[in-house]
């Protein structure tokens, strides 16, 4: 959808084109200016209802107090220690979120800056841990946009148009997807009998060190 411009959309857009990487498509020709709870206010003071919640992240709404509080204590305690020394609060959210895997007999954690470091961080685990190098992904998932989730992504194209040669070792299985008018448990063998393939034809099991999967899938346009 694109937005009308006025002059400071417009102003805005042709700044961001001038210095910005033409990396990241964006959906809409918006151009934020702050947000709050489920609204955004844009640059002309037009209020927007956020449907998509910051692509799911800002789950609790934009600008939440306690966020900011937390946000705002932090940053006026400690910023960044890398790998110089430990610090208090890692350890605490660490902490923190091992107890929410109680089916874990001693959970470790280790926090990422993003989903697709953290698919990184999974394949090196498993290659690690298993000694195998092929890893199954599920076609039309999106895991990210470093080299490594790059080629477990085929939700687009567009995606992973110009970056070839991706990842080795890494195969393509069909997923179970909702399609309008087939019975589920048709779309459920159809995918299973599509992943036996894989398995036996193009990397038999001995050798996958791992399968990633994103749970939530739609059709593609047509389909």
């Amino acid at each position: 959808m694109r937005l009308l411009e006025t002059t400071a959309t417009a102003d805005w857009l042709a700044r961001y084109n001038a210095s910005v990487a033409a990396v990241l498509p964006t959906s809409f020709d918006l151009v934020a200016a702050r947000g709050e709870g489920s609204w955004i206010t844009d640059v002309e003071g037009r209020r927007y209802l956020d449907f998509g919640s910051g692509i799911a992240v800002t789950n609790v709404g934009h600008c939440h107090p306690r966020v900011v509080a937390a946000v705002a204590e932090q940053a006026a305690t400690l910023l960044h220690t890398s790998v110089v020394f430990r610090h208090a609060g890692y350890i605490e959210l660490a902490e923190r979120l091992g107890r929410l895997a109680p089916f874990l007999a001693d959970p470790q954690v280790f926090l990422c800056n993003s989903g697709a470091e953290a698919v990184d961080g999974s394949l090196k685990l498993a290659r690690h841990v298993t000694g195998r190098g092929a890893v199954v992904a599920f076609r039309g998932a999106f895991h990210g946009r470093t080299l490594a989730s790059t080629s477990l992504t085929t939700a687009k194209d567009r995606y992973r148009e110009g970056y070839e040669p991706l990842l080795p070792g890494v195969h393509v299985a069909p997923y179970c997807i909702p399609v309008p008018g087939r019975p589920q448990d048709e779309v459920v063998a159809e995918a299973l009998t599509g992943l036996d393939e894989v398995l036996s034809r193009q990397s038999p099991g001995p050798g996958v060190g791992a399968m990633i999967v994103e749970p939530v899938l739609v059709a593609p346009a047509g389909e």
